[in-house]
């Protein structure tokens, strides 16, 4: 089972990380056409979980190890919802319609504006202000937000 959201990432140069389903390393393998992990410095699979936590896979003979392409990936996309809203983003993304961040540490709506497939977005038990609620129920009119 997948830990959402997924991706695939190269451990070798600029970690260059693709999605197609964030839900499924296997759908963005298919989806992208990505050959099979197969060893050292292949596509790998990744997590950018809700609460912040970036876990990389490695094996033996990489040329990066797993924590420096989380620490590679964090600075691209230094929260979840940064990396969220980049990853709906990609062409031929499935589109996920409900995102939910229950009783996570996510602090920053922004990068959500731009998500707008989004139709349902749990916020409870998070620390976000009722200003970027707002300001995320302008963007986003037909998200249903709940706090």
């Amino acid at each position: 089972m997948c830990q959402f959201a997924s991706f695939k990432f190269r451990p070798c140069g600029d970690v260059p990380v693709v999605v197609a389903d964030p839900n499924s390393h296997g759908e963005t393998e298919k989806a992208l056409k990505l050959p099979p992990d197969a060893g050292a410095d292949s596509w790998h699979d990744g997590h950018y979980l809700p609460d912040g936590t970036v876990e990389c896979r490695g094996v033996e003979g990489d040329t990066l190890t797993p924590m420096q392409c989380e620490s590679a990936i964090r600075a691209r996309w230094p929260t979840f919802t940064a990396f969220w809203g980049w990853a709906m983003r990609q062409p031929g993304c499935k589109a996920l319609t409900t995102l939910d961040l229950r009783d996570t540490k996510v602090s920053d709506l922004a990068p959500l504006a731009g998500c707008k497939a989004l139709t349902m977005l749990y916020l409870c038990g998070t620390k976000v202000s009722e200003k970027q609620v707002a300001a995320l129920r302008v963007a986003l009119p037909k998200c249903k937000v709940w706090t």
